[in-house]
């Protein structure tokens, strides 16, 4: 398990690094809507969660960066953790 989030979590910041520079140099044109909408659910993830994180003793920020790049890969094993 802990594999399969390492892979996703490669993945996830390759996405992120691509959907970077196609922000700055845009050249395709289906990765910008894609890392928006991504982007609003990862900060849903965070506000939904957001107590469950600050019981697990994660600070505000760095739980807002994390789910914001990861998503659920970042949270779902604090919570289950606390």
């Amino acid at each position: 398990m802990q594999n399969f989030i390492l892979i996703n979590k490669i993945l996830l910041l390759a996405f992120w690094a691509v959907f970077i520079v196609d922000f700055i140099w845009p050249v395709h044109i289906a990765i910008l809507p894609l890392g928006l909408l991504m982007g609003v659910i990862h900060a849903v993830e965070f506000f939904w969660q957001r107590k469950a994180l600050k019981d697990t003793g994660e600070s505000d920020i760095q739980a807002l960066v994390q789910t914001l790049l990861f998503g659920v890969l970042y949270w779902r094993p604090l919570v289950k953790r606390g």
